[in-house]
């Protein structure tokens, strides 16, 4: 008999918040808990998601989130161990690296929220399981002095701006209303023919193609890539402001607790400044803190080399990759077909170059390493950035193309406005 994915992945979250609210850093009970979250995981990427649910995108993004609340509770229950009773991780990891850093850390947030001593071992179930979610929830850590480094901010010019309830409620409801009708939009006129001619496997390389591109193809291949871009953060988008609306609406949290999902598109001038600020962070935390334990604990590789630095690099963006992996399995695309590994390791190719080519631009012209680029060389960098994903991109996105039927099942919003209009003036 096999279990509805959502009910699977509500009992992860619930999993990981009751081992944090209600067990010791390094309790046994975590190791356990581990296997009953492996198991929900299991179940729910090899439950076939057509049983329960219509639409891919929906499909996959229920197995996304499942394998990533395990990555997340490997994260915050095993390797930096968080605690009621710490308020905080127990271990250094890859946000705390040291002891003394962690007991800094510890003391600032005791500050924030202080507990008396006797207090602790008696606090209300609820506030234990409050504290679990949070950390279970709350991939960046916000308001925390382990919020993660590169979060956005409500405002560029005065970092310590925090919109009021009003004008956040009203921001995030037109932000979700205009997010959701951009996918309406994008989604709701696929074409399988069209699919089929333009994004085949075979469409997918470019420098052993040269030859045969025709400029169509550019356009189309630069477009497709500038759209999937609008419809991945759209997705994104419309969740964040939904969840955030909701909880700021009935007092649960305050609006300080959902800083912008995004960064700044102009801040996107290197491949490594798109990936750390202008793209969301919400997954950082979690993949860094497992690179950081197999790269310095598992295969003892030292710090601060340059060996480290890039090992670090494609861990990261293999384990998103794999993760990405089962979004696509779970959307119906052929685990074989799928480029999710491919583009994402890519990723760690795209910034190689780039550090390589800017050292020696800056040994060339014997200019300082720490300086503001110039808006000539901005533009450069926007250039690279866009060639780039232009480039990679349809690795990841073309098989899903392909197999899109244009039915029911690729749609993305449950109800279509755009249907509905089309519907009355026809």
């Amino acid at each position: 008999m096999s279990i509805n994915p959502i009910v699977l992945l509500l009992i992860e979250v619930g999993i990981t918040s009751i081992v944090i609210g209600f067990t010791a850093p390094f309790s046994v009970t975590r190791i356990g808990a581990l296997l009953l979250v492996t198991i929900c995981v299991w179940q729910c990427v090899s439950t076939p998601m057509e049983d329960y649910m219509i639409r891919r995108c929906w499909a996959g993004l229920i197995s996304g989130h499942a394998v990533l609340s395990m990555v997340g509770y490997i994260d915050v229950a095993l390797l930096s161990r968080w605690s009621f009773e710490t308020r905080g991780p127990a271990t250094a990891t890859a946000s705390c690296s040291s002891s003394k850093d962690i007991s800094e850390k510890q003391q600032k947030q005791a500050a924030k929220h202080p507990v008396d001593d006797g207090d602790v071992d008696g606090s209300s179930w609820r506030e234990r399981l409050t504290f679990g979610f949070f950390v279970a929830y709350s991939c960046r850590h916000v308001g925390t002095p382990w919020q993660l480094k590169n979060t956005s901010r409500f405002s560029n010019s005065d970092p310590n701006y925090v919109p009021s309830r009003v004008t956040f409620l009203t921001q995030a409801a037109l932000k979700f209303l205009l997010c959701y009708l951009a996918l309406d939009v994008l989604t709701s006129n696929s074409d399988p023919e069209i699919n089929k001619k333009y994004f085949s496997m075979q469409q997918i390389p470019v420098f052993r193609r040269l030859h045969d591109i025709s400029a169509e193809e550019l356009i189309v291949r630069t477009s497709t890539t500038i759209v999937i871009g609008i419809i991945g953060v759209s997705i994104l988008v419309v969740n964040y402001s939904l969840l955030s609306f909701l909880a700021v609406l009935i007092g649960f949290t305050e609006p300080r607790d959902w800083p912008p999902l995004f960064g700044s598109i102009f801040d996107a001038y290197s491949m490594r400044r798109f990936w750390s600020m202008v793209w969301h962070q919400s997954l950082t935390h979690r993949f860094v803190s497992v690179a950081h334990f197999l790269i310095h604990d598992i295969f003892k590789i030292p710090r601060g080399t340059p060996v480290e630095r890039y090992a670090r690099f494609l861990t990261v963006f293999l384990i998103s990759g794999v993760v990405h992996l089962f979004v696509d399995t779970a959307a119906g695309i052929p685990s074989h077909e799928s480029g999710a590994i491919q583009f994402f390791c890519t990723q760690v190719l795209g910034i190689l170059i780039e550090e390589l080519v800017s050292g020696a631009y800056r040994r060339g012209c014997n200019t300082p390493g720490r300086r503001l680029p110039t808006l000539v060389e901005k533009l450069i960098g926007y250039a690279w950035v866009g060639a780039f994903l232009v480039w990679s991109v349809p690795a990841y996105m073309y098989p899903m193309l392909y197999h899109s039927t244009g039915g029911l099942n690729d749609t993305v919003v449950p109800v279509s406005v755009v249907a509905m209009l089309v519907g009355k003036l026809s």
